[in-house]
């Protein structure tokens, strides 16, 4: 009986690690691959590269994020992020580095700073406590605010706002 190729098992992981000894406890550090990953830690979560979905949840800190999907919130400072496919809701107290995806960004949210921030799709909403670094976007770009600045060029390829400017720069 020939039964064709052989279809690996999904791999998703979930789980919470909780530190009840002050800083340094309930930090977390993932190596291998992931079809999904569901992070929660008290802490810092180390740089995460996987090939598939990632939510992380952290306390404190968030290192760099390379995946496929992203939803990413942290207590104090997310690195730079990016994905091969959309990026759901990323929010930081402090700054977050730079942003980018190969589709999509639903709401990017930080309390300080926002890095470059990159789409090939469209991009919902944009906001930063004190600036940004720059938008570029090749659909449509929402709402974006900077209490302080919004530095760098922004573009987008169809709209920025509710206006529709064909090539917008």
């Amino acid at each position: 009986i020939a039964l064709g190729p052989v279809v690996p098992l999904a791999s998703s992981y979930m789980f919470s690690v909780y530190g009840l000894a002050g800083e340094g406890s309930g930090d977390v550090t993932w190596s291998g691959a992931a079809d999904t990953l569901v992070v929660y830690a008290t802490g810092d979560v180390a740089d995460i590269s996987i090939g598939g979905d990632l939510y992380v949840q952290a306390g404190w800190t968030i290192g760099n994020l390379d995946c496929r999907n992203i939803r990413a919130i942290t207590g104090l400072s997310i690195g730079n992020i990016s994905a091969a496919d959309d990026i759901g809701t990323v929010t930081s107290v402090k700054s977050i580095g730079t942003v980018s995806a190969n589709d999509s960004i639903y709401w990017v949210s930080a309390g300080t700073s926002i890095g470059m921030v990159t789409a090939l799709g469209n991009i919902t909403a944009i906001q930063a406590g004190t600036s940004t670094s720059g938008i570029s976007v090749g659909g449509w770009l929402g709402t974006v605010s900077a209490g302080l600045d919004i530095g760098g060029e922004v573009s987008a390829g169809l709209w920025i706002g509710g206006a529709y400017f064909p090539d917008a720069v």
